[in-house]
C-alpha cells in the first residue's frame, strides 16, 4: 500500500463521517449509530493499518502514518459527539405539543386550559379522552354513549377559546360527537386506554397560545366515565 493510498483511505472515512453528521443535523430522528459505527471503523483501520503492509514496506513509517490518521479520527469522533448532542438537544426542544389534564366534562361550567408555543405551522387537535372500562360489557355500554366514526353518540356542548400572542383568535361554541381515534397513556402511575372525541382540529401558525375549553351544559350520561382534555400536535399518520 502506498503512502498516498494509505492517507486516501483515512480521508475517505472522514468524508463518510461528514456526510453522516450532515444527515444527523438535517434529520435528527435518523439512527445516529450508523455515524458512530463509521467513526469507530475509521479508528480501528488506523490502528491496525500496519498489519496490511506489503513485504519490504517500511513498517515504522506506516505506523507513524497510522497514528496520524488515528489522531485525526479521534478529533472527528469528539466533533461528531458534539454534533449528535446538539441534534438530540434540538430534537428535544422541538418535541410536539402533548398536554393532558383531567376534565369533568359531564358538568356545566367546567374549564380546562393549556399554554404552549408553536414553533412551526401544523395541525393541532383539542380533544376529549374518554377512558375505557376494564370490563367488556361496560365498554359496550360506553361505546353507545360516546359513539364512533359512524355514530354521534351523546353530544357534549362546549366552548373553545384560543388566544394567540395575546390576541383572540377563536371563540366558538361546538357540539362534540363521536370518537375517531384511540390513545393509551400513563397518568400518575396508572395506564389508561381511551377513545378520543375531537373538539376542534386547527392549523396553527407559529406563536404563543392559550387554549381554553369550557362545558356549556350538564351531560349526565358521562358522569360515570373518566375524561381527560388533550391538547396536542395532530398527525393522523401516527
Amino acid at each position: 500500500m502506498s503512502t498516498s493510498k494509505f492517507f486516501a483511505a483515512g480521508y475517505a472515512y472522514h468524508y463518510q463521517a461528514n456526510i453522516g453528521e450532515l444527515k444527523c443535523a438535517l434529520f435528527p430522528t435518523m439512527n445516529i449509530l450508523v455515524v458512530m459505527e463509521r467513526l469507530i471503523t475509521q479508528c480501528a483501520n488506523a490502528l491496525v493499518g500496519v498489519q496490511h503492509v506489503p513485504n519490504g514496506y517500511p513498517k515504522l513509517l506506516v505506523k507513524e502514518q497510522s497514528m496520524i490518521v488515528f489522531k485525526f479520527s479521534l478529533r472527528r469522533v469528539w466533533k461528531t459527539v458534539l454534533v449528535v448532542g446538539a441534534c438530540l438537544l434540538l430534537q428535544a426542544c422541538a418535541e410536539p405539543v402533548s398536554i393532558i389534564k383531567p376534565f369533568e366534562a359531564y358538568r356545566a361550567g367546567q374549564e380546562v386550559s393549556a399554554q404552549f408555543t408553536v414553533r412551526r405551522s401544523g395541525n393541532y387537535s383539542f380533544s376529549l379522552m374518554l377512558v375505557k372500562d376494564n370490563v367488556l360489557e361496560k365498554i359496550k355500554e360506553q361505546q353507545i354513549i360516546w359513539g364512533d366514526s359512524y355514530r354521534d353518540g351523546v353530544g357534549i356542548d362546549m366552548n373553545i377559546r384560543i388566544v394567540r400572542n395575546g390576541f383572540l383568535m377563536l371563540d366558538q361554541n361546538v357540539r362534540t360527537a363521536g370518537t375517531f381515534w384511540h390513545k393509551g397513556f400513563w397518568w400518575e402511575g396508572r395506564h389508561f386506554e381511551t377513545s378520543l372525541r375531537a373538539v376542534r382540529i386547527l392549523n396553527l401558525p407559529p406563536g404563543d397560545y392559550v387554549v381554553e375549553m369550557r362545558t356549556l351544559h350538564d351531560t349526565a350520561e358521562f358522569k360515570a366515565i373518566e375524561i381527560f382534555a388533550y391538547f396536542s400536535y395532530h398527525n393522523p399518520k401516527v
